[in-house]
């Protein structure tokens, strides 16, 4: 139970204090967010710009088909004129199909994507202001921090059963919820109304990861390889395909997850997908903000992307769930030397195998807009991300093994050293 150790006045006064500054924070927030909102967004710029380019090369044709054909009016079949007209009108036909296509497709599902994250921060931020102004009593001290369960103080411990994925899915409720989450903890209101919006992007990652693995049916194989396997399908509310690796690795839950979470910093060492990987900010003791640089691909014909992403993690009994998705994040703006792209739903699950720690089922879910300025067919990504996400598993069960290897040799070396030398 919190103690309190100062007068009603002065919790009042803190609480008022906290909840200035929560206003204060949240409301820059709703004017940065105005002041981003533009009445042309730039994919609709570059999709302007692609059909007036458009009109003017058919334009520039159709004049130059004229013009060549009065020249040589005499000496040129009808025929052929015939059947250039027909090429030319085609051509125009095609090309104003493309470009109600990309419109469709492209352009407004973006534009609407852009619009409900806005609308979201600035639900949050409303949310965050009214709770100040209606609960003043609420403050720092009088609100104890509720971080996400470690694999050290998880509420389940280890006894509790796991039975593979099924297992899994069956328990998707049972997991210990995210701060700011209606079953989980108390708005921190020492903690910033940016930080609240990143915890809410967490969530929403945790909650549609859960929604993918509960899905069974309509995954289509993409790739294949002994116990590995890569699937994919759509989801509705979920922008382009979802990627999900399935295998089995000989490591347990804990050692993996102190490859990808703990250690984020060494992530280049044993993945080859990505150039750099780094952390960024700290929300809370099981959230955070990490910044990777992917590798380019095709042989260089696909540059480099980096992306910036909230992921925060979350435990029950022996399964561990790490969710992630991108986030704006104002100390670190997209530079011109990497395409920015948007990384949607995405994460890992490990769980251990019966009653064998050392083996662990493992899930690797990947959802990604690589923010190519040209349509590409599904077919090149479908074949280059199954390709990324078998990378990325080969690499980290590479690192593991290593990493067992260097323990061991190690153990077996301090043994030798302690050995009785015989005369």
């Amino acid at each position: 139970m919190v103690q309190y150790s100062m007068s009603a006045y002065n919790r009042n006064s803190t609480a008022r204090h906290a909840a200035e500054i929560l206003i204060s924070g949240s409301t820059e927030q709703i004017k940065g967010v105005k002041s981003t909102i533009q009445p042309f967004s730039s994919v609709r710029r570059m999709f302007c710009l692609f059909v007036t380019f458009d009109m003017l090369f058919m334009g520039i044709l159709w004049i130059l088909y004229l013009n060549s054909k009065s020249l040589k009016h005499e000496c040129t079949p009808d025929s052929d004129a015939q059947v250039m007209e027909y090429i030319i009108f085609l051509s125009c036909f095609v090309s104003a199909w493309i470009e109600v296509w990309i419109l469709d497709l492209k352009v407004l599902p973006k534009e609407r994507k852009w619009k409900e994250g806005n609308s979201r921060i600035l639900h949050s931020a409303t949310q965050n202001e009214r709770t100040a102004l209606l609960h003043p009593e609420l403050n720092q001290d009088s609100i104890p921090d509720q971080p996400f369960y470690s694999p050290i103080d998880s509420p389940r411990g280890s006894d509790d059963e796991s039975g593979g994925y099924g297992s899994y899915r069956s328990r998707i409720d049972d997991f210990q919820s995210l701060p700011n989450s209606q079953r989980g903890s108390s708005i921190n209101l020492a903690s910033s109304a940016e930080d609240q919006a990143y915890l809410q992007k967490a969530k929403e990652a945790h909650i549609q990861i859960q929604s993918i693995l509960s899905e069974t049916e309509g995954w289509k194989t993409e790739r294949k390889k002994n116990n590995i396997q890569v699937t994919s399908r759509y989801f509705k509310g979920i922008t382009g395909k979802v990627y999900k690796l399935e295998a089995t690795i000989n490591a347990s839950v804990q050692e993996i997850f102190n490859v990808l979470w703990n250690g984020i910093d060494d992530t280049v060492k044993w993945n080859t997908t990505v150039i750099e990987c780094r952390l960024l900010h700290s929300i809370t003791s099981s959230a955070d903000i990490v910044y990777s640089v992917a590798a380019e691909g095709a042989g260089g014909v696909i540059s480099s992307r980096d992306f910036v992403s909230v992921r925060s993690y979350e435990i029950d009994g022996n399964v561990y769930c790490c969710a992630s998705k991108s986030v704006d994040y104002s100390q670190l703006k997209p530079v011109k030397k990497y395409v920015r792209g948007e990384n949607g739903p995405g994460g890992w699950v490990a769980e251990p195998i019966d009653e064998n720690p050392d083996i662990s089922r493992f899930i690797w879910i990947l959802n990604t807009d690589l923010k190519f300025m040209v349509w590409t067919p599904q077919t090149v990504l479908d074949t280059a991300l199954s390709v990324v996400v078998m990378n990325i598993f080969f690499g980290l069960r590479g690192h593991i093994e290593k990493q067992k290897k260097r323990i061991s040799n190690t153990t077996f070396s301090t043994e030798n050293h302690n050995l009785p030398i015989e005369l």
